[in-house]
């Protein structure tokens, strides 16, 4: 079976189970795809995959991005400049692997998946705010 008939496939099952097509095809694999790359809808990867792929993703747009437009300015000390992407990198990492787990799973109570996702990502919030004040107050 070739790939486009596979890829299809994965977008009809995804779809018959009632994952939104922005879920089921997010611009990220959009973007792979249009790079030829023949990559497989994000919900049939592993959650250390999704994780890897999302968080490493995400800290290779977002840190220049980040610091062209924001540190650089306020002459941040580099020490803290990489605390801040790591620790924001492994955050989404981790969301949006999780993310992808639990819709994966397609369990029949969504509610009490979504205040458990809600949960979780609150007290992944609160710990990156503790770590980023702590590493910073170190640095002064």
């Amino acid at each position: 079976m070739s790939f486009e008939a596979r890829k299809e496939a994965a977008l009809k099952e995804l779809k018959e189970a009632g994952i939104w097509e922005i879920n089921s095809k997010p611009p990220a694999l959009l973007f792979l795809w249009w790079l030829g790359l023949n990559v497989r809808p994000f919900h049939y990867n592993s959650f250390f995959r999704n994780t890897l792929f999302m968080g490493l993703g995400f800290t290779a747009f977002w840190a220049p991005l980040c610091w062209f437009l924001q540190l650089y300015s306020f002459n941040t000390p580099l020490t803290h400049f990489v605390t801040t992407v790591v620790v924001v990198g492994c955050v989404f990492g981790l969301a949006m692997g999780i993310n992808y787990k639990f819709t994966a799973r397609k369990l029949p109570k969504r509610q009490f998946q979504m205040a458990a996702i809600v949960v979780f990502l609150g007290g992944i919030y609160v710990w990156a705010e503790l770590a980023v004040g702590v590493f910073s107050s170190l640095g002064s």
